[in-house]
C-alpha cells in the first residue's frame, strides 16, 4: 500500500510516521510504511486463510504535529486467499502392467484427482488442474480433463534411463482467482522405462548341413542370444526369451533356456519349408517386463522340401520297333541323369534337358509281353541343396514285342492216290486275322478251313496222278497279333505224294494150249510193288503155279 504525501492536495509537512491497515486482507491493522521522498510504503504478503470477499479496502495512518490522522483508500477490491484443497487420499494413479504392478514402456499412467470426495469439494470453481509426471519421465504440467468433478490426465511412457521406486505424481489446482495447491500422491510407485539391449550381432543360428550353407530336411536350426556379449550384457535381470523360428516352420515365441548368460533354443526344420532368405528373432523380456525384439541378418536359405517329380509317356502300348517318351517333370530344378529312371524292361536312350524338364525315350525289350513299369525311386538325387526326392509317380507300359509264329503239322507224312491229309496250323498267340488266303500250298489243294485263336485246320487235297510232293507255307506278314505285329514266315511243311495208279500188262508164251500143255505168263508192272501176289491173279479154267 502506497500513499504519496508529496501529491497535490496533501504534502503535509513534519510527518513523523505512517501505519497502513491490512486487517480487510487478513494482515495486521497498524504496519508500520517506509517513507522514500515522501512516500509512503507498506507492504503484506496475503497467507492462506478463509477471506473471500469484494470492496475490500487498506486504511493509511499518518501521525504528525497535529495528531494521528486516517483515511481508508477506495478501491475496492477483492481478495481470495482460500487455496483449494488437495488431499493425496483422493488422487490415484493406475495402468502398471510389469511385474509386481511395475509401470514399464508402453504402460499408460492415468493420473486421478476426485474433486467431489470427502475432504477436498472445493467450493470455488478450480480454472484448472495439471499432473506432474516427471517422476515417471513425462511433463511437470500436464493439463487434466474435467468430468463431473473428477480430473484425469494421463501420460504414456516411452523407453528412458527410469529404474527406479518410491515414484508419485502431484496434482496442482488452481481456482478460478488464481489460488493454487500441489499435492503429491503418495502411491510410490515402481518405473522402469528401460528396455533390454539385444543386438543383432550377438544372436547366432547353427546347424545348417545343406549345399552352401542351406538348412535341408533332417537339419536341427539351433538359435541363440549372448547376454554376455559386448553390446548387450544387461543390468537388469532377464525374466525371459523367447526366439521367433517362423520362417523355419516353427512357433513365432519359442522358449529359450539360459546356460551361463547364453539364451538358446532349437528346431528340427520341419518337411515342406521354403524360404529364400530366412532369419530369426529375439524377444528379450526383463524383470520389470519391458521387452525388445531384434532380428537377427543372417539371411539363411531353408528347403526342406524334397523333389517331387511326374512321369508321362507318348504310349502306353508298343509294339514292335516302337518306342515312347517319357517326360520327367521335378517340381524344382534339378541336375538329373538317366540312371534315376528305372524300368522293369527295356532300355532309356537320348536322354535330354534341364533345370526342371527332361525327356528319355524308352525302347522295349525284345520278344517280351506284359506289362512294364516305368518310375523314379526315393532318393535317387537330390535338390541344389542336397535333399533327396520323393518317389515318382509309376507309369505302366503294355509290351508286345514277340512276333507271332505259326507251326504247320498234319497227320500223315505222305499221300496217296484218294488220300487227304488233316493240316494244323498253331499259332503263337491268338489272331484274328489268320485266313485261308494266309496260306500257300503246292502241290494240293486246302478245303475245309476253320478255326480261331491260335489254332486253325484244313484238309489237303494232293494232285491227281502226281509224284511232286506237296509244300504249305505261311509267308511273313501275313497276319497279325492283338497288338499288331506282324507273323514270322513259317517252317515249310512237306508231305511225300503218288496219285499215280499203277498199272500191269500181262503176256503169254503160247497163245494156245492143248491139253497137257502150259503156258509161261509175264505180268509187267508199271511201277514196283512189294505186295503184288499171285492170289492178286484171277485165272479161269486154269490155274498157276509156279
Amino acid at each position: 500500500a502506497t500513499w504519496n504525501n508529496t501529491a497535490g492536495g496533501d504534502n503535509n509537512a513534519n510527518i513523523s510516521a505512517v501505519t497502513v491497515d491490512f486487517s480487510q486482507f487478513g494482515g495486521g491493522a497498524a504496519v508500520a510504511a517506509t517513507n522514500s521522498s515522501g512516500t509512503w510504503t507498506a507492504t503484506y504478503t496475503i497467507p492462506a486463510g478463509a477471506l473471500d470477499a469484494t470492496n475490500r479496502v487498506v486504511s493509511v495512518t499518518a501521525t504528525g504535529p497535529g495528531g494521528d490522522s486516517t483515511t481508508a483508500d477506495d478501491n475496492g477490491v477483492t481478495v481470495d486467499n482460500q487455496a483449494p484443497t488437495v488431499t493425496d487420499a483422493n488422487i490415484s494413479i493406475s495402468g502398471a502392467s510389469g511385474t509386481g504392478g511395475t509401470y514399464i514402456i508402453g504402460d499408460t499412467v492415468t493420473a486421478t484427482w476426485d474433486n467431489t470426495a470427502v475432504g477436498d469439494n472445493n467450493g470455488d470453481t478450480l480454472a484448472g488442474v495439471t499432473v506432474d509426471f516427471s517422476a515417471f519421465g513425462g511433463g511437470a504440467a500436464v493439463a487434466a480433463s474435467n468430468s463431473s468433478g473428477t480430473w484425469t490426465a494421463t501420460y504414456t511412457l516411452t523407453a528412458g534411463a527410469i529404474d527406479a521406486s518410491n515414484r508419485n505424481v502431484s496434482v496442482s489446482a488452481t481456482d478460478n482467482a488464481g489460488n493454487s495447491t500441489t499435492t503429491a500422491d503418495t502411491s510410490n510407485a515402481s518405473v522402469d522405462n528401460i528396455a533390454p539391449t539385444v543386438t543383432d550381432a550377438n544372436i547366432a543360428i547353427s546347424g545348417a548341413t545343406g549345399n552352401g550353407g542351406a538348412y535341408k530336411l533332417g537339419d536341427t536350426v539351433t538359435a541363440s542370444w549372448d547376454n554376455t556379449a559386448v553390446g548387450d550384457n544387461n543390468s537388469d535381470t532377464i525374466s525371459s526369451v523367447t526366439i521367433n523360428l517362423e520362417f523355419f516352420g516353427g512357433d513365432t515365441a519359442v522358449a529359450a533356456t539360459n546356460t551361463t548368460g547364453t539364451w538358446s533354443t532349437a528346431l528340427v526344420i520341419p518337411e515342406g519349408v521354403t524360404v529364400a532368405t530366412a532369419n530369426v528373432s529375439a524377444t528379450v523380456t526383463d524383470n520389470a517386463g519391458n521387452t525388445t525384439t531384434t532380428t537377427d541378418t543372417s539371411n539363411v536359405k531353408v528347403d526342406t522340401s524334397r523333389p517331387a517329380m511326374t512321369l508321362t509317356t507318348s504310349d502306353t502300348l508298343l509294339t514292335v520297333g516302337e518306342t515312347a517318351t517319357i517326360g520327367i517333370f521335378v517340381s524344382e530344378s534339378v541336375d538329373l541323369t538317366v540312371d534315376a529312371l528305372q524300368a522293369s524292361a527295356g532300355t532309356f536312350s537320348n536322354f535330354s534337358g534341364s533345370g526342371s524338364n527332361y525327356t528319355a525315350v524308352y525302347t522295349p525289350a525284345e520278344n517280351s509281353e506284359g506289362s512294364v513299369t516305368v518310375n523314379i525311386a526315393a532318393d535317387s538325387y537330390t535338390d541344389p541343396v542336397g535333399n533327396n526326392n520323393d518317389a515318382s509317380n509309376t507309369l505302366f507300359l503294355n509290351i508286345d514285342t514277340q512276333v507271332p509264329s505259326v507251326d504247320i503239322t498234319a497227320d500223315t507224312a505222305s499221300l496217296a492216290a484218294g488220300e487227304t491229309a488233316q493240316v494244323t496250323f498253331t499259332l503263337s498267340e491268338d489272331s484274328t486275322n489268320f485266313i485261308v488266303g494266309d496260306v500257300q500250298v503246292s502241290g494240293g489243294t486246302l478245303s475245309g478251313f476253320a478255326g480261331s485263336g491260335s489254332s486253325y485246320t484244313a484238309t489237303l487235297t494232293p494232285a491227281v496222278a502226281s509224284t511232286t510232293g506237296v509244300t504249305v507255307d505261311v509267308a511273313a506278314n501275313t497276319f497279325t497279333d492283338a497288338a499288331g505285329n506282324n507273323n514270322v514266315a513259317a517252317t515249310q511243311l512237306s508231305l511225300s505224294v503218288d496219285t499215280v495208279v499203277p498199272t500191269i500188262t500181262v503176256a503169254s508164251s503160247v497163245g494156245a494150249l492143248k491139253a497137257g500143255e502150259t503156258a509161261a505168263l509175264t505180268f509187267t508192272l508199271s511201277e514196283s510193288s512189294n505186295d503184288f501176289v499171285v492170289g492178286d491173279v484171277t485165272v479161269a479154267n486154269g490155274s498157276l503155279s509156279n
